[in-house]
């Protein structure tokens, strides 16, 4: 399998659908294209091996109900008159109390201020009182910061005795019903509709854990958008696998395996070894006129995915340019082409159309072919 650079790629896309121009604007949307195609639509289609991931188990805080507690209408400070809170509470917690008073609703908590002080997300509604059962529990869990989604059968499981126990994975509709916030181990979940502070995402269990456990789970992992680096100029070397840089910074933004090109050259060349910001060495020796001061590019390659794969992302770009200029006709072509689901590539186009790119209007090859024919 040949991978394609990442700028070969949104070019090859953008003379595929007829536009000439050159401009910033026009060339900053293509990549956005393609990185929307390259890490939603086709991780979508395709489940690969080497997206697919066990995280490290992750520990969830058994449920905690020792003391009472005492509340105040309007106020978001909850007090403990007897009793300690668990060290490890925080912001993945919950509060409900469970007697003594004319309300079981839930409340997040927003911060664990001392062993027997706490704040609400927001204020107890309720009648003022002391010396309540209640209970804190952990039912979120934050996910790895590679997450992107489940696999199409979900696989979430803990151990007890020994035994592997698994737990169902519930849309939201399905889960809302079974949260009941009492104790007792969970045995559904889902993805919430919140993300963490670090803006992770999180699992949700409908109650609390009786004990700590460790949460295993299968992924799929998220793919990160591909990058070129153009700064500085290149020189290089007839017959010679060296290339010198002049005002660039390759050691920070590039590494093995990205491809490097010059411009007007356009032959690509694997790169093997990345020796300073201002070196760099070719997987094979550059066959081009020896020349200084050329404008380059260098940039990322896609995950080593079959040919086709690679072809359906170019056709989904193609597709997804159709979409932005209101081409319907163009964009039914190009999805067929690409062999990505019409749907997967509708939602993303919905999601591309509401990005800013200005009022450059673009043509795409059906547009180029129906003018030319008037």
């Amino acid at each position: 399998m040949s991978q394609t650079p990442f700028t070969k790629g949104w070019e090859d896309a953008k003379n595929m659908v007829g536009d000439r121009r050159t401009d910033t604007t026009t060339e900053t949307l293509y990549k956005s294209l393609y990185n929307l195609v390259y890490t939603k639509a086709i991780p979508q289609v395709l489940e690969w091996d080497m997206l697919r991931g066990e995280w490290t188990p992750i520990i969830v805080r058994a449920d905690y109900q020792t003391g009472t507690l005492e509340v105040t209408d309007a106020s978001a400070s909850v007090t403990l008159t007897s009793g300690t809170f668990p060290s490890t509470m925080g912001a993945q917690w919950k509060l409900r109390l469970l007697s003594g008073s004319d309300t079981d609703d839930i409340y997040n908590i927003l911060t664990r201020d001392s062993d027997t002080t706490a704040t609400l997300a927001r204020a107890f509604q309720g009648t003022s009182a002391s010396g309540l059962d209640y209970i804190v529990y952990q039912d979120l869990m934050s996910l790895p910061s590679d997450f992107d989604r489940f696999t199409a059968n979900p696989k979430i499981w803990y151990r007890r005795g020994g035994r592997v126990q698994p737990l169902t994975f519930r849309e939201d509709g399905l889960f809302l019903r079974s949260q009941l916030g009492d104790v007792g181990d969970p045995v559904e979940c889902r993805i919430s509709p919140t993300r963490d502070s670090s803006d992770l995402a999180q699992l949700q269990f409908e109650r609390g854990w009786d004990d700590e456990t460790l949460i295993y789970g299968e992924y799929i992992k998220k793919l990160t958008d591909l990058t070129e680096y153009v700064a500085g100029t290149a020189a290089v070397t007839n017959s010679s696998a060296t290339v010198t840089g002049t005002g660039t910074l390759w050691s920070t933004n590039l590494a093995a395996g990205d491809y490097f090109r010059i411009d007007d050259n356009g032959a690509w060349y694997r790169i093997s070894a990345v020796g300073s910001d201002t070196s760099l060495t070719l997987a094979s020796s550059y066959t081009g006129a020896t020349a200084s001061g050329k404008a380059y590019t260098a940039c990322d390659t896609p995950l080593d995915i079959p040919d086709v794969w690679q072809s359906a992302i170019t056709f989904g770009i193609a597709a997804l340019a159709a979409s932005h200029q209101d081409d319907e006709t163009g964009f039914r072509r190009w999805q067929k082409l690409s062999g990505i689901p019409e749907g997967v590539l509708m939602n993303l186009a919905r999601a591309e159309n509401r990005v800013n790119y200005g009022t450059q209007r673009m043509r795409t090859v059906y547009q180029v072919n129906r003018s030319s024919r008037a």
